[in-house]
């Protein structure tokens, strides 16, 4: 038997191996879990393979997360091994589901030459890893897995589209009394729902469909599949986990990759190169934890801290010394593992025990505390202080790491001043470290000893556990030993809550740190390195437990008289009427009856119609329909969303989703939801103010891709340019009332009771707000909720935030009540194109200013807008104390609650209006300048954001006018770790970047000095990069830089800006080698002439290589370290026709009405110098026409010129790359689009860690068969 071939898969959690014969029959497949010693499981099974098969194996090749140190000629794709493998063993096989320990994929069109695929996401959950994760903390183990969801009786809904959001909904179900085979039930569907949602979106499940992988082994996620995808035939075998190693032997014995089993193997590691220190240990944490006798008969005082990972419980006597202390594993029942630990008692003192009162705090405080009758139940962060203040004198700050929450924490005096908390996708807590020493096979208690023996300590980032778990693949698939990546984790840790918790904020001089970390040493060590006066608290693990036994011990010995006052009911009942009372007026007569004879008109409960639903329904109603409004958000709506959603959207924007469905079943005839494309603003002088991209076009998307059309309901769609005023929206209505039949007089009636209606409503609210604040006292404390309308109204959305702070006695008001519209922003905001955006920052003004107002800011994971405004906001607040909540789909707002009952419990020791007024800054309009380039100061340095050749052309023609003018120096890693240590949220790379550049340079200068950032007019983030980066720099004092900000739309007339752009496309499409010389040649010559020549000179140059057309985010195709190095080495492969600046601005511009005539002559003229590299579109004016037709109005990110150029591409391109941001709401949007490429395409969201490498190298594989493509790692 000769002429075998031998396949391997060197996974993240597995390594598999299979042998096929000449006849392409699969012999043998083997699969072993590896524990992070991928290469030297690896080994042990290729021994026992070449024991059995001797010299009979003639090819081989490997694949897989952990093959990165193989020589690339033995090196597959993993994608088309998975093809050729799936292709074998079911040979009818459409479509492939593969979810493997740290991937996920899905395929289709397999039977054609150019699939169709899609990855995870850099953020994407639903993956092996995180099952087994799971049951690990469960404290069970994966293997039982089956048999235990077995016993399942239900599905709880988990949040899916994030590993911290599902740990949060698990552990929170548990703590509720879920069962766990129903939970692991539960997380089984909210994986699939993911998977359909994130992954497989708009790409077409075929059947049969192949489900292959590790977690093809799971029933009930197979249960899952079958469900919610619909499907007729569902194939899995025992060979399902092993189709990648298959293919890999297939396309070995294709290929002729001949083996040898001595070279077969990785390369030896290159020694690592790590600009991080060695670990030193400087914290001896043995002797703390230190217990007094306890006198028989005293009475003590029980503190019981219910975490998501631990259970901790301590007793203390009335002198307030611990007697004794008890850190427990949770294990997913809380309230068991309390009983059991205070039924331990007697055992462990030795004597009974006189309880006189017991108090709870942690994540299950509120079920717990109920239960064991606790006196006293407080948050976490209070009992932190408590605890920590008591046991370490004059501390006056807490660094705090528990299981699934990290804390930073400010004290004045022994009480919380100032606080925060991971955000709900953060990652480096203990849970994660945890995780990892289970995946690595390292014992937990030995994990902080292992990292201290680390010569040099891997560098893994520190963003969030996925992007820190692919780093830890990537070294450990080079070869890095596991000390290394130990001492890596126990730095991304420390990194990780520096940046993400920290952030900002003031550290104090004394220092402590608590939490179940501190039991590693790794991890002290990581934190001295950057506070070498860092303390462990005495009693570190159990701390919150301390701090609640206290508290409650204080409780019990006061006296009636002395006991704080409580607020009174009727004044409780008195705000909430109050604060519920608009809610009447919205919905007006509205009864939801329907009339027979009648056509139905359904709104759906979403978005802007929260505004607008009293004008819609006394329109409708006055025209003779019946209106039915969609229910308010429940479970129902939720899991509609969660089955149709196709793009990671902001929450709010997937709701619709839900709303429109439901609607869709109550047989209505039409359905209205506008687009709001712009909005009034009075106190704008902007041309234009815009709603957010979702608000402009979304609502057209849903409806296609529901196909209410092909259902025959009548989608009713006006786009609302709101900013004209009521005459804008009164003239959309009454053309909508004349598409549904009604005359013009009819709808001129129902128009005015509609405006009516709606005025009403707004008088309502502000009524409401007046008696509100008429009724506030000089010293008490207001919350006001600071938040769009929408994500206050819909309670899922704010999660009952509101609620919350009622019942706990606290007057609260909403943006809507404060005197916060129409005010005039543009001297500190002169771009502030969103009208919510304005409202916020006003609002934000308004709180700083009245002593007795406090703001709760509510933000959605990954919106856009929210991750400018919070930087702009804090910037407002200054040291008045505000919360920042993050809301999203995750199912528990325990979290939330926590944070909440932190700041309260922050407010009652603080000083109102000792933080001071905000004042207009007089001198901002002299740092930050909004105009062209005839705004600089000759007088000043000049410097330039480098993107080459664009930034080159344009610092060298200034110098020749007489500019110090530079170009600053290109992102690297340092700059954008620099960013990265300023950002609060989901913030795009493009800004991270560009901040981080600036940051770094102003910095080090010495002398004033003025830096050019373009932007735009809205409405995508990235127009108010500028202005957020001029934020950060008065917030760290850097006065010396002054920002100039050329708004993109007006530099239409500047014709050598224009020639700077349009030579810098010319020169890219040249070789990479003659660009310097082109450029050179420009230089001396500059004219549209001299360009003519060059694009001659380029085209003559015979090059047969495929053309590869790479557009989208100019900051994101043209900055190397913003794509994570990906674009570089490709041109060792394909010609690149990069994305056209010049093209990309002419069609803005155009959007804008500009005559562009004489530049479009300009670059057609360009267009047949070039020949097949030219990267303009065959004809310019067909890239409108697409947009007009696929996408109609949109502002935001040239996002109308982004789709038209993937459609159109050049006249020479094989195939489309678009590159994006990582969480760019545009993008989101433009992938909702139905087109149908002629050309193949990939569109790419980049964050500056190179992940979508593998998804590039797929695209180019099967794009270009005849050469394998191998993207290599040059980060």
């Amino acid at each position: 038997m000769t002429g075998l071939a031998l396949g391997c898969d060197l996974g993240s959690s597995s390594v598999k191996i299979a042998v096929v014969n000449e006849n392409k029959q699969c012999l043998i497949t083997r699969y072993r879990m590896h524990g992070g010693d991928a290469l030297a499981i690896f080994s042990e099974m290729l021994e026992t393979v070449n024991q059995e098969y001797g010299g009979n194996i003639a090819y081989a090749m490997v694949c897989g997360a952990m093959s990165g140190g193989f020589a690339q000629p033995v090196r597959a794709n993993e994608m088309a091994a998975l093809v050729a493998g799936t292709k074998a063993v079911f040979p009818d096989c459409a479509s492939i589901v593969d979810i493997g320990g740290e991937s996920a994929r899905f395929i289709t069109d397999v039977d054609k030459a150019q699939v169709n695929f899609s990855f995870n996401g850099s953020c994407s959950a639903g993956t092996g890893s995180f099952f087994e994760d799971q049951m690990t903390r469960l404290g069970t183990h994966i293997d039982e897995f089956n048999a235990i969801v077995a016993k399942a009786t239900a599905t709880p809904r988990i949040a899916g589209r994030c590993t911290v959001f599902a740990k949060t909904d698990i552990i929170h179900r548990q703590q509720e009394g879920a069962s766990t085979p129903d939970i692991l039930r539960g997380l089984a569907y909210a994986l699939v729902k993911n998977f359909r949602g994130t992954i497989i979106r708009h790409l077409t499940v075929k059947s049969p469909l192949v489900f292959s992988g590790g977690v093809s082994k799971n029933e009930a996620v197979k249960e899952a599949l079958r469900e919610i995808l619909k499907l007729d035939t569902l194939y899995d075998s025992a060979e399902s986990p092993c189709l990648a190693a298959i293919g890999c032997a297939l396309l070995a014995q294709a290929q002729k990759r001949t083996y040898s089993p001595e070279s077969f193997r990785p390369a030896k590691p290159l020694k690592m190169i790590s600009m991080l220190p060695p670990l030193k240990k400087e914290v001896d944490t043995n002797g703390l934890h230190t217990c007094h006798p306890m006198q028989p008969g005293e009475p003590v005082y029980l503190g019981v801290d219910i975490g998501s990972t631990s259970t901790n419980l301590v007793l203390i006597n009335q002198a307030g010394q611990v007697v004794d202390y008890q850190y427990l594993r949770t294990s997913g029942a809380p309230l068991e593992v309390a009983e059991k630990g205070i039924a331990a008692l007697s055992d462990r003192l030795g004597m009974a025990v006189n309880i006189a009162a017991i108090g709870t705090t942690g994540s299950g405080r509120l079920r717990v505390g109920k239960k064991l009758g606790a006196l006293t139940v407080r948050d976490e962060i209070t009992a932190q202080t408590r605890g920590a203040a008591a046991s370490l004198a004059d501390v006056d700050t807490i660094f705090e790491i528990g299981g699934q929450d990290s804390k930073f924490i400010r004290l004045n005096h022994g009480q919380v001043a100032d606080f925060q908390m991971n955000k709900v996708c953060a990652a480096g807590t203990g849970s994660f470290v945890e995780e990892q020493a289970k995946r690595l096979d390292i014992h937990l208690d030995d994990f902080g000893n292992l990292a201290l023996d680390a010569e040099r300590p891997a560098e893994l980032g520190e963003r969030c556990t996925v992007f820190i778990k692919s780093q830890i693949e990537k070294k450990l698939g080079e070869g890095t030993d596991k000390a290394s990546i130990a001492a890596g984790i126990c730095y991304a840790i420390v990194h990780n809550y520096l940046h993400k918790v920290v952030g900002n904020k003031p550290v104090g001089e004394k220092i402590c740190f608590s939490g179940g970390l501190a039991h590693n040493d790794g991890i002290i060590a990581a934190f001295r390195h950057y506070y070498p006066t860092l303390q462990v608290t005495p009693y570190f693990s159990v701390t919150g437990a301390l701090g609640i036994a206290l508290m409650t011990r204080d409780e019990a010995l006061k006296k009636e008289g002395e006991k704080q006052p409580v607020a009174e009911k009727e004044r409780i009942e008195e705000n909430r009427r109050l604060f519920y009372a608009p809610k009447k007026a919205y919905l007006g007569s509205y009864a939801g009856l329907r009339e027979p004879d009648k056509k139905t008109i359904g709104i759906p409960r979403a978005l802007m119609m929260y505004k607008l639903f009293p004008m819609a329904y006394n329109f409708f109603k006055t025209l003779g329909f019946n209106v039915l409004l969609s229910p308010e958000t429940d479970e129902d709506i939720i899991r509609r969303s969660q089955e149709r959603v196709e793009e990671e959207t902001c929450y709010p924007v997937k709701l619709i989703l839900g709303h429109l469905s439901w609607l869709m079943d109550q047989n209505v005839d039409a359905i209205f939801m506008p687009s709001v494309y712009t909005m009034r603003h009075s106190g704008s002088h902007l041309c234009k103010n815009y709603g957010c991209v979702f608000m402009q076009n979304v609502a057209a998307r849903f409806a296609e891709r529901l196909g209410l059309k092909e259902k025959q309901i009548e989608f009713l769609n006006p786009v609302l340019e709101m900013d004209m005023g009521a005459p804008e929206l009164a003239k959309a209505m009454i053309g909508i009332g004349n598409r549904l039949g009604a005359s013009k007089i009819r709808c001129v009636a129902a128009m005015t009771k509609g405006g009516g209606a709606l005025k009403k409503y707004n008088a309502a609210c502000e009524e409401t707000g007046k008696q509100m604040l008429d009724r506030v006292q000089a010293d008490e404390k207001v919350l006001v909720l600071i938040t769009r309308n929408y994500g206050l109204d819909d309670a899922v959305l704010s999660m009952g935030i509101a609620e919350q702070l009622l019942s706990r006695g606290y007057p609260v008001i909403t943006l809507s009540h404060l005197d916060a519209h129409g005010r005039d922003l543009s001297d500190e905001y002169p771009n502030q194109y969103w009208p919510f955006g304005a409202h916020i920052l006003t609002g934000m003004q308004i709180v700083r200013n009245d002593p007795r107002l406090f703001a709760v800011y509510l933000t959605n994971h990954g919106c856009g807008p929210d991750s400018m405004l919070v930087h702009q906001s804090a910037e407002i607040m200054g040291d008045k104390p505000w919360l920042v909540l993050e809301v999203d789909e995750h199912y528990s707002p325990v979290g939330l609650v926590t944070r909440v009952e932190a700041f309260l419990s922050s407010l009652e020791t603080h000083q109102s209006g000792r933080e001071g007024k905000w004042e207009k800054d007089l001198d901002l309009p002299n740092r930050f300048i909004v105009g062209g380039f005839d705004a600089l100061d000759k007088n000043i340095p000049v410097l330039l954001p480098h993107l080459f050749p664009y930034s080159r052309l344009t610092a060298s023609r200034l110098q020749k006018n007489g500019f110090d003018c530079r170009e600053l120096p290109p992102t690297d890693a340092e700059s954008l770790r620099q960013g990265k240590a300023m950002t609060r949220t989901k913030e795009y790379i493009t800004f991270t970047a560009v901040l981080g550049d600036v940051l770094t340079y102003a910095a080090k200068a010495e002398n004033p000095h003025q830096i050019v950032l373009m932007q735009n007019s809205g409405s995508e983030a990235d127009g108010q990069f500028s202005r957020t980066i001029r934020t950060q720099l008065d917030m760290k004092g850097y006065t010396k830089t002054r920002i100039v900000s050329p708004l993109m739309e007006a530099m239409h007339d500047d014709q050598a800006l224009w020639l700077d752009i349009l030579a810098g496309d010319v020169i890219m499409a040249a070789l990479p080698d003659d660009r310097a010389a082109f450029l050179a040649h420009y230089d001396k010559s500059p004219s549209v002439d001299t360009l003519g020549d060059i694009a001659s000179a380029i085209a003559a140059k015979t090059d047969d290589r495929p053309v590869l057309l790479i557009h989208g985010d100019p900051a994101c195709v043209f900055n190397p370290q913003v794509n994570g190095h990906l674009l570089v080495p490709v041109e060792n492969a394909f010609r690149i026709a990069w994305l056209p600046v010049s093209e990309y601005l002419l069609f803005l511009w155009q959007d804008q009405g500009v005559d562009i005539t004489a530049h479009q002559r300009e670059m057609e003229a360009l267009h047949p110098a070039l020949g097949r590299f030219s990267p303009f579109a065959p004809v310019f004016s067909a890239l409108k026409r697409s947009a007009d037709d696929r996408l109609g109005k949109l502002a935001g990110g040239n996002g109308r010129y982004r789709l038209a150029k993937s459609i159109h591409a050049t006249a020479a391109a094989c195939g489309v790359i678009e590159i994006s941001p990582l969480y760019e709401n545009v993008v989101s949007l433009l992938n909702l689009v139905t087109v149908q490429h002629d050309t193949p395409f990939l569109s790419i969201q980049v964050n500056g860690e190179g992940k979508e490498r593998e998804k590039l190298e797929t695209f180019l594989h099967f794009l270009n068969k005849k050469e394998a493509i191998a993207i290599q790692n040059y980060a």
